[in-house]
């Protein structure tokens, strides 16, 4: 069901589990720069490296999704609060982790796969596709990543581009999202990548997401930032591998805790 009245958000928020999550010390790269907490250890558990090529869909069973019990029959799960804090000035982001791949091809040879088909938000419309770093690249080679994609209307061999540029990327740093062709408003699956400049001895994939929520974070000791229902979308989230990323707003250490909702109608 909808959250379409005051009743069923009363009793959504009065029946919401409530969920704690962490992640320990992390250093994103640079001030601006984006870091994935997929593999960083907390609550919860880091996740795997996800497999090549093809690529995998996680969901809320997958180690270093947020586990949470799915609504019954035709009832939907929301997020509808959250609560956190970090180290440093920051802002934190929830989403849908809805595939992934590792070691793309880091020459400039076209790197023909076929992407797993989507299993939610299957529409496409909203998806963005990021780059994420799984082994550091050993030198700060300027590069645009182009990637051949379906997007929300199916339409096939459309190009979109990320650009990494010349900077030492480091472990779980994400670049995105991708640029998409005029037009568009979604990816629904990939075909291809290839790199304009080679890479040096690292390991990137691609990621597909959907975001679900967005929260500006102060220092710790300036109290939590709290977001309600009427704050985050209200975006199903069924199934989902709810998983977190950072967009730094210091290169120092950082830390996130809070804890944050999901309600049924």
């Amino acid at each position: 069901m909808a959250l379409d009245t005051q009743d069923r958000l009363n009793y959504a928020l009065a029946n919401a589990q409530n969920k704690a999550h962490s992640k320990g010390s992390f250093t994103p790269r640079a001030v601006g720069a984006y870091h994935s907490l997929w593999k960083v250890a907390g609550n919860p558990g880091p996740g795997a490296t996800p497999a090549t090529g093809a690529g995998a869909i996680p969901d809320d069973t997958t180690a270093g999704a947020i586990p949470f019990v799915n609504g019954a029959g035709a009832e939907n799960n929301y997020l509808l609060y959250a609560s956190s804090t970090s180290l440093t000035l920051s802002t934190l982001y929830f989403y849908d982790r809805l595939w992934a791949n590792s070691n793309i091809d880091d020459t400039t040879a076209l790197h023909s796969f076929t992407s797993t088909a989507l299993t939610r938000e299957t529409s496409g419309i909203g998806v963005e596709v990021w780059l994420e770093i799984y082994v550091a690249h050993a030198a700060a080679t300027a590069s645009t990543l182009t990637v051949s994609y379906t997007n929300q209307a199916g339409t096939t061999g459309r190009t979109g581009t990320i650009l990494k540029p010349a900077v030492t990327d480091i472990v779980n740093e994400m670049f995105g999202p991708m640029q998409l062709q005029s037009g568009d408003s979604g990816v629904r699956a990939i075909a291809s990548t290839q790199w304009s400049v080679t890479q040096t001895s690292g390991d990137a994939g691609l990621t597909m997401i959907k975001r679900c929520g967005t929260v500006p974070l102060r220092p710790s000791d300036q109290g939590a930032s709290v977001l309600g229902p009427f704050d985050l979308p209200y975006r199903q989230i069924p199934d989902a591998a709810l998983a977190t990323m950072v967009r730094a707003g210091s290169a120092s250490a950082n830390s996130i805790d809070g804890e944050f909702g999901i309600g049924t109608a």
